[in-house]
């Protein structure tokens, strides 16, 4: 599980939009990418931070498949 905290796509008073908003896991992102422009995200950037999610998601889910 990652928290939104480790993503560097975003500023800290982006985070803290998304946590104000109950956005707290990378991978709430991942599920529904439209948190992101509630949050008030420009579309690039949305872009730019759902890839970074995903990359993190998709290391965690391929690391526990060998535990």
């Amino acid at each position: 599980l990652y928290p939104i905290t480790c993503l560097t796509t975003l500023t800290s008073g982006e985070k803290r939009n998304l946590l104000e908003n109950k956005v707290v896991l990378c991978g709430e992102i991942c599920e529904n990418p439209s948190v992101l422009k509630r949050a008030g995200l420009r579309e690039t950037q949305m872009k730019q931070v759902s890839e970074e999610a995903m990359e993190l998601c998709n290391v965690l889910n391929r690391n526990a498949t060998y535990l």
